[in-house]
């Protein structure tokens, strides 16, 4: 059975720690922990290390770190940069990215944008990649930026990446044929990017991509967008995770 996960910052062994007060509510809750059971922490930048509690109180788990490793970031790298879904929906797209391999996530300011994302969002964001992260015992938890204009996310994107627009308009052939070091996959917002956006963003070097025969929803079009391109990624095996 796999060790349940818990983040930690920094994770260095052979020392005791004590657990966050959100983390030790799930220890203590939906895990039922007790002392003596052995754990994994991440600091969630590609460092893992077992661990044994040695206290477990309703408001105070403790632990004692044992082997650490840190692990390479995976390849490809993915980064996405989405006009921002309307309700719980970006959540949920962050939730599935995180899972499938999302290394990076972009808010987009654009001209037909109905969201923009509120403070309380974006803590809202951070809970949900951190807790798919753990579930998915990910080393790497996914980074999020701040909300972006179109011009400003192309001009900070390193070279090297490759730029796929989707778009229903775009190639149907399969990414995952021409595989690339690090990706920028760019979604608009649901009444699409205007003629003066996709230009932009094609003028930049982006290739246009289709991925099903209907429209997708912008969380549907990350999660197929992210698979399709993580495909070609190098896994570790669920041993090497501690």
């Amino acid at each position: 059975m796999a060790l349940p996960w818990f983040f930690h910052d920094p994770v260095t062994a052979d020392t005791a720690v004590t657990l966050d007060p959100l983390e030790a509510r799930h220890a203590t809750g939906s895990r039922r922990l007790r002392a003596g059971s052995p754990i994994v922490l991440c600091d969630g930048r590609g460092t893992t290390a077992t661990a044994e509690l040695t206290a477990v109180e309703r408001r105070n788990v403790t632990a004692w770190v044992q082997s650490v490793r840190h692990h390479q970031p995976p390849t490809p790298q993915i980064h996405v940069a989405s006009a921002v879904p309307k309700g719980d929906r970006a959540a949920t797209m962050l939730g599935f990215g995180t899972q499938l391999g999302l290394d990076r996530y972009t808010p987009l300011s654009c001209e037909r944008s109905v969201v923009e994302p509120s403070s309380a969002a974006a803590s809202r964001w951070e809970r949900v990649v951190r807790e798919a992260s753990k579930q998915c015992q990910r080393p790497y938890f996914p980074e999020l930026s701040t909300l972006s204009s179109i011009p400003d996310l192309l001009q900070a994107t390193p070279t090297g990446h490759r730029l796929l627009l989707l778009d229903p308009d775009g190639s149907s052939a399969p990414v995952a044929e021409d595989p690339c070091d690090a990706y920028l996959l760019i979604v608009g917002p649901e009444g699409g990017f205007t003629i003066q956006e996709k230009q932009q963003i094609i003028d930049a070097g982006a290739s246009l991509q289709r991925l099903a025969p209907y429209i997708l929803r912008t969380e549907t079009a990350v999660a197929a967008a992210i698979s399709v391109v993580s495909r070609q990624q190098r896994f570790e095996t669920k041993g090497d995770l501690g």
